[in-house]
């Protein structure tokens, strides 16, 4: 229960002193057999780069997986979709397709 907070506080200080930082946790564990990932694990990869790390890394779900390719693609566009957040680049419109 302490991880999220702990990884938060050493991300920032990494940032605050220079040092890259990599975040490196089973970001996406349960793609080595799914086709997606669960929510949380969307929502660890989103949050670690919304945080300043400089990198995510994959490790059991391209070694072992069944998908690799789709594993690096969703990946990447879940680090995307955080970096436009965090320059201000989500559109008005994109978020109201997810509005009930």
């Amino acid at each position: 229960e302490d991880v999220p907070y702990m990884q938060k506080v050493m991300v920032s200080k990494c940032n605050a002193v220079g040092k890259p930082v990599i975040v490196a946790t089973q970001m996406l564990d349960s793609m080595e057999a799914s086709i997606r990932p669960t929510r949380a694990e969307a929502n660890d990869v989103f949050n670690a780069v919304f945080d300043g790390a400089d990198g995510v890394m994959l490790s059991g779900e391209t070694g072992n997986g069944a998908h690799p390719p789709h594993v690096v693609s969703v990946m990447s566009r879940v680090c995307h979709r955080a970096e436009s957040a965090l320059l201000g680049e989500e559109r008005e419109d994109e978020l109201n397709q997810w509005r009930v």
